[in-house]
């Protein structure tokens, strides 16, 4: 699988993977001065800005300038991971002060669970799982705490609108933004993990002063696969963290393969491994090693390449997307849940679109046939 393409800095950025995972040990590294140029903006592209940190700033090739521009931007990073951490502890505690079970997905606190550093991902808001029939009383809290919902949308409109989400978006103007979600994957994506079985399986990490709870060791490993997919393994750090999995010893391999299969998610898992495997030089676990060769999972990972090759995911063409997104659902009914679910489902376009008062906010989902008709007739006109 090539993967010199991808960026500028691309053997830069993959042997700093690499030596994160132990692989490496001399302090030389080698690179074109256009690559060392491009190093701190593909760090950042990528998320790894941290590692590459770590991996270049003993070594006497790389430029002094190169070297301040990672340093800085790895400490903001790490600083910012610091912040996060003392909010998601107040909020986590006024939430089990009301009685409410809540689990960290992603972020700083994953990072110190799998790095053992929490500043070594980068991350744009918080997320945290409820139980459904518990997100209005969270949201009451949270409320309560100063968040509310963006773009000043009104609890009826949110009820629609990210419904198929599955989760609310929440800001505070002195924090981080902070998803509440309700479930652990949108509805069109394969769900293997209800939030009851995340919350009762969880485990407490400390943090800030408060133990906070985050998936176990097995669940996180099945969320952090599928999350990859979700994004399409857009960026090199989604792709090491599977490696970094791969490499621990408390994950229970054969019931990630169970939950995601039952949910018709393994293609979109296996592409997430052979990936890692083939980048980063990581051996795939012995438990499901045989299962990563059935049909298509090799063309979805090298796929993932072009999707690491972009300046920015976000301008993805929509078309490549839904294909690659179809590829990674094992089975006609998955995909066509998924399609189905792309077509139909409001989102906050329709709300910005056409704002309904909230005894209307069900007409959002028909209301979504209709924009898309009228943005499709404008384009070809």
């Amino acid at each position: 699988m090539p993967s010199h393409d991808f960026a500028p800095a691309a053997s830069l950025l993959i042997e700093s993977g690499r030596r994160s995972l132990g692989i490496r040990a001399d302090n030389r590294i080698r690179a074109s001065s256009a690559a060392w140029n491009a190093l701190p903006d593909a760090a950042e592209r990528h998320g790894l800005t941290a590692w590459v940190h770590l991996a270049v700033r003993h070594t006497a090739t790389a430029p002094p300038q190169v070297l301040a521009a990672i340093e800085a931007r790895a400490r903001a990073q790490h600083v910012r991971a610091l912040q996060a951490v003392s909010q998601l502890s107040a909020v986590c505690r006024s939430l089990q002060s009301a009685g409410l079970g809540v689990v960290s997905l992603k972020g700083p606190l994953f990072s110190t669970w799998l790095y053992g550093d929490l500043g070594m991902r980068r991350f744009v808001d918080l997320d945290l799982l409820v139980e459904p029939h518990q997100r209005e009383r969270a949201f009451a809290v949270l409320t309560g705490a100063g968040y509310s919902l963006r773009g000043g949308v009104s609890i009826a409109t949110a009820r629609t609108i990210y419904a198929g989400t599955g989760a609310w978006p929440l800001v505070h103007a002195a924090g981080f933004p902070l998803d509440l979600h309700w479930r652990a994957q949108a509805l069109g994506f394969a769900a293997p993990l209800r939030p009851r079985e995340v919350l009762r399986e969880s485990i407490t990490i400390p943090g800030a002063g408060a133990d906070i709870r985050i998936p176990s060791a097995t669940h996180a490993a099945t969320l952090a696969l599928l999350h990859a997919a979700k994004h399409l393994w857009s960026s090199l750090e989604l792709v090491l963290a599977i490696a970094h999995l791969m490499r621990r010893a408390d994950i229970d391999w054969t019931h990630v393969h169970r939950l995601a299969s039952r949910a018709g998610a393994w293609k979109a898992c296996a592409a997430g491994l052979a990936l890692a495997g083939d980048l980063f030089e990581v051996d795939s676990p012995p438990a499901v090693r045989d299962r990563l060769r059935a049909r298509g999972i090799g063309r979805l990972a090298h796929r993932a390449l072009s999707f690491l090759a972009l300046p920015d995911v976000a301008g993805a063409p929509l078309r490549a997307e839904f294909q690659a997104h179809c590829a990674s659902l094992d089975s006609l009914a998955g995909r066509t849940r998924y399609a189905a679910w792309r077509l139909l489902a409001p989102t906050p376009l329709e709300s910005t679109w056409w704002p309904l008062p909230d005894r209307l906010t069900p007409l959002y989902a028909p209301m979504r046939l209709i924009r898309l008709a009228v943005r499709h007739r404008a384009d070809g006109t």
